[in-house]
């Protein structure tokens, strides 16, 4: 029932459930009459219809409002545990309840799946140079054309600092190396501005891709950083775990 209700919305939820409690105050007078042998009279029925409007559409509708205003403040705490608040792409914590989620569908189905992990090349060098300020927006721009880039089915979220990941579901290697090539040119192509300066960056790639044999997450990540630890070595390149 709560379910039907918060697809309903408030102002439909209360006109049927006032118009509901309605039907049933007449109802029940009705079978109270008659039990007794009594006629319907008018004042009756003007009785057993105006007080369930007026009470429903008051104390029904208020109650029905604190309803909507809690499931309202879950949404929105539910978004602030899985979102990280710089770049409002997910956190780490969902990645890895999400990860988790898709290693479990691929030991079931045998699908695959691929996860990137990038990391921008000296961001220390942003920093330095053009402050903190200018350096958390250069993140928060990225996040956005990450986001931009993903599918419906994908996570983009902050990893930790400056590193990143994407999540794909239902993606193998080839897709996975060259959606890695895509983000990885735009990031070069992408110009940050901030202060009257045009910021540019290039960052690092690993790509993994699961297979058949590798039972937990933490096999996973391994692999992924070991790759994007290779790729910082060289920067600004991809590097794809075996």
């Amino acid at each position: 029932m709560r379910k039907r209700l918060l697809e309903w919305g408030l102002r439909r939820s209360v006109i049927y459930t006032t118009l509901a409690v309605t039907l049933a105050s007449n109802i029940l007078n009705a079978i109270i009459l008659l039990i007794f042998s009594q006629s319907l009279p008018l004042i009756s029925v003007l009785i057993a219809t105006i007080v369930p409007l007026l009470v429903g559409a008051t104390f029904g509708g208020s109650i029905l409002n604190m309803m909507f205003q809690l499931e309202d403040a879950r949404i929105r705490l539910h978004a602030l545990s899985v979102t990280d608040e710089l770049t409002q792409s997910a956190n780490r914590r969902h990645l890895i309840d999400r990860l988790d989620q898709e290693l479990g569908t691929a030991l079931r189905a045998g699908t695959q799946f691929s996860v990137i992990l990038f990391d921008l090349d000296d961001f220390k060098q942003i920093n330095d140079r053009f402050g903190h300020i200018a350096g958390d927006e250069v993140l928060r721009q990225l996040s956005e054309v990450c986001r931009q880039q993903s599918r419906g089915s994908d996570l983009f979220a902050r990893y930790g600092g400056e590193e990143f990941a994407f999540l794909l579901p239902q993606t193998n290697a080839a897709a996975a190396i060259n959606f890695a090539e895509r983000i990885r040119e735009i990031l070069n192509q992408l110009q940050v501005e901030y202060g009257g300066n045009q910021i540019s960056f290039t960052a690092s790639f690993g790509v993994f891709t699961w297979a058949a044999g590798i039972t937990g997450i933490e096999t996973v990540l391994v692999k992924v950083d070991n790759a994007l630890y290779q790729a910082k070595r060289v920067k600004n390149t991809i590097v794809v775990a075996p």
